[in-house]
């Protein structure tokens, strides 16, 4: 039973959180002070700067995600990863969010919401599988969007399980913030790594990778 459970995706992505813990708490340090910007503005009454600051922590996620790649590979995780990371496509699901967010303060909630809702699915695809697979924006949202059909629950359930973390860190008043940011950017990329392997046999994807 427990050796069924370590190899799911959230047991295989507890195993890689687990060898290097050091390197993921730090990098969960590292995430918490590129929150700081968007969090100051958002006590100050500022809602549109902390969108604006909030980008910071989506290129720090993108980075960490980028780093967490060799180890679900049997590598060893190193900082200059970070280097060789595929920042458009998360970058362009940043402004979809940033962008629908700014709508809903026109007339027309449920066309916002809806958008919301889709952006929010596509966007830990957006954010984790051009890690793995360096492609074009366009290709990177075609891909996110294939993912998201075939598998729906799935795509559902990545950004459900980043609420969930999300309560847990307010639960306990920020300490699981030291572990929860990349155990689920690892159960992310542990899943998608297994979703592409079975699209890649059906051939649903017009492209992998840049040539």
């Amino acid at each position: 039973m427990i050796n069924t459970i370590f190899y799911t995706p959230i047991g295989r992505a507890i195993r890689v959180f687990w060898d290097d813990m050091p390197m993921w708490v730090f990098g969960n340090i590292i995430l918490a002070i590129s929150l700081l910007p968007s969090v100051i503005a958002l006590i100050s009454g500022q809602t549109g700067l902390a969108i604006v600051f909030s980008i910071f922590a989506l290129l720090t996620l993108a980075g960490l995600a980028q780093i967490l790649v060799k180890p679900l590979n049997s590598g060893v995780p190193q900082w200059s990863d970070m280097r060789k990371g595929n920042y458009k496509p998360a970058v362009s699901a940043w402004l979809a969010l940033s962008t629908i967010a700014s709508l809903f303060a026109f007339p027309g909630l449920a066309v916002q919401s809806v958008l919301a809702v889709l952006a929010l699915i596509l966007s830990p695809i957006l954010l984790c599988l051009p890690c793995m697979y360096p492609t074009t924006i366009r290709l990177a949202w075609r891909n996110a969007l294939v993912i998201a059909i075939h598998y729906p629950f799935i795509a559902l359930g990545f950004p459900a399980l980043g609420f969930i973390f999300s309560w847990l860190v307010v639960l306990t008043r920020g300490a699981l913030f030291l572990v929860l940011p990349t155990l689920w950017l690892a159960i992310v990329l542990v899943s998608l790594q297994e979703i592409a392997k079975e699209l890649q046999n059906q051939n649903s994807f017009e492209s992998w990778a840049e040539k």
